[in-house]
């Protein structure tokens, strides 16, 4: 695949997975990490090994194939939030590829959205990412379009990119006993949803 790619001036997105990393690597730092004076906990050695050892690794090797580092992009899924946080963190001081944000397994609904939202906000505020996926599990029957206006609409709020116009309202504060301005701001933003 690496040769095609590079036969083609194609960029290959490396994918690691919490629950796919080499079980071998692991078991490794297992051991060493046993006999340390210090040892440090299970979530930093899994970081370790899904980091160091797999993603950087494998980009290593696309490299020594002849994949330009330009054309590598990194991408290290896992479901929660924090410790996708702290693997980008550690990612982006280790190496200069180009790294794809995104929960895995992020769940349904709001959940999902808030999930996703929560880690890509932070990082992306800290320019840290430059691809992103939302990934959320549709409802039964629903087309997944929903992934894509999340995507967007963390890339507005943020002042990456803009996609349609951003409606300003505030809560009824109790001054007015009318809700026109409510049903004009409900009315702008369905009309902007359905650009």
């Amino acid at each position: 695949m690496i040769k095609l790619a590079i036969e083609h001036d194609k960029p290959v997105r490396i994918r690691v997975n919490w629950s796919s990393m080499d079980q071998q690597i692991l078991a490794q730092l297992l051991d060493q990490n046993a006999r340390a004076e210090q040892p440090i906990d299970l979530t930093e050695i899994n970081r370790m090994a899904m980091l160091i050892q797999s993603a950087l690794s494998s980009a290593q090797m696309a490299q020594d194939i002849g994949l330009a580092a330009d054309k590598i992009i990194i991408s290290c899924k896992i479901s929660h939030v924090n410790d996708l946080m702290a693997m980008y963190k550690a990612l982006v001081k280790k190496s200069s590829y180009a790294l794809h944000l995104g929960v895995t397994e992020a769940g349904m609904g709001d959940k999902g959205a808030i999930a996703s939202t929560s880690a890509l906000a932070i990082l992306l505020n800290d320019d840290i990412g430059d691809t992103i996926r939302i990934s959320l599990t549709p409802e039964r029957g629903s087309s997944r379009t929903r992934e894509v206006k999340v995507a967007q609409k963390i890339l507005q709020s943020l002042n990456k990119r803009s996609f349609s116009p951003t409606v300003i309202a505030c809560p009824d504060c109790g001054r007015t006993g009318s809700d026109y301005f409510q049903v004009l701001a409900q009315q702008i933003q369905k009309k902007c949803m359905t650009q």
